[in-house]
């Protein structure tokens, strides 16, 4: 009852041609005070600007306890004999509930990669970094997660 998130999702994809997807992803959830929504569609298109890898674009909405927006992602992965690279770039504006300042609506900016790298016998690691910038925002985020698979 209290303290407790309950969370629901449905996605998909449809195939477009040998090389391109359009995707569709839902979720909503609720806990002891709120509820909120979120839903994106994108297309992604395989092997366009090099082997082994995609570009993709998105839209997106949020709704949420504190502020509700749109937002639109460039996405772009490249496929190595041992690596796996991504990156994105993501714009968005939020309106801030209950906030009648200036500030009521805020353009978030975020710059993101990952890069992923097999080590071997079962290890791998992955090295992650991101810029979030835009209104009343700045922040740098820089990690990694050692894996052993067995």
């Amino acid at each position: 009852r209290d303290d407790e998130l309950d969370r629901v999702g449905l996605g998909g994809w449809k195939a477009l041609g040998e090389k391109t997807r359009l995707r569709i992803q839902t979720d909503g959830w609720q806990d002891q005070d709120d509820s909120g929504l979120r839903g994106e569609v994108g297309i992604t298109r395989q092997d366009l600007l090099w082997d082994r890898g995609d570009i993709g674009l998105a839209l997106f909405t949020i709704d949420g306890s504190y502020s509700d927006g749109e937002g639109l992602r460039l996405s772009a992965t490249k496929g190595f004999d041992k690596a796996f690279l991504s990156l994105g770039y993501e714009m968005a504006q939020y309106d801030q509930k209950g906030f009648l300042g200036s500030q009521s609506t805020l353009a978030h900016q975020f710059l993101y990669g990952n890069l992923d790298l097999e080590l071997g016998k079962g290890w791998s690691l992955s090295l992650l970094g991101n810029r979030q910038f835009g209104d009343e925002l700045d922040a740098y985020t820089l990690g990694f997660l050692l894996q052993l698979r067995f």
